[in-house]
């Protein structure tokens, strides 16, 4: 059963998925032009698709070093699917305002 409001159910999606989704493909299901579909999730959602799917991504990878600590950071980044490590460092710098071994030992 489809929730009431079908952003919502992307936005879950998207969480699943720990922001492993393509946009094109969402939208493509939901029957919407690539530019519609960013239109009504920020509209519903307060974001756009692509920020929340890299929330959703940093947030992952953020709990797979706290469950794992003997993991290192180039580890995280590829289980979440980090084009490379500097990539994870810039979501941390943005999302967190500080380096990920900074926070894990705040």
């Amino acid at each position: 059963m489809w929730p009431a409001n079908p952003s919502t159910w992307r936005a879950n999606l998207i969480l699943e998925r720990h922001g492993r989704v393509s946009l094109d493909e969402m939208a493509n299901c939901a029957c919407l032009s690539i530019s519609q579909f960013q239109r009504r999730f920020e509209a519903q959602m307060g974001v756009s698709p692509k920020l929340f799917t890299r929330i959703a991504r940093f947030s992952w990878a953020f709990q797979q070093k706290e469950r794992n600590p003997a993991l290192d950071w180039l580890s995280v980044a590829v289980q979440a699917d980090y084009h490379d490590y500097q990539h994870l460092v810039r979501d941390f710098k943005q999302f967190a305002g500080v380096l990920p071994n900074t926070l894990i030992a705040e």
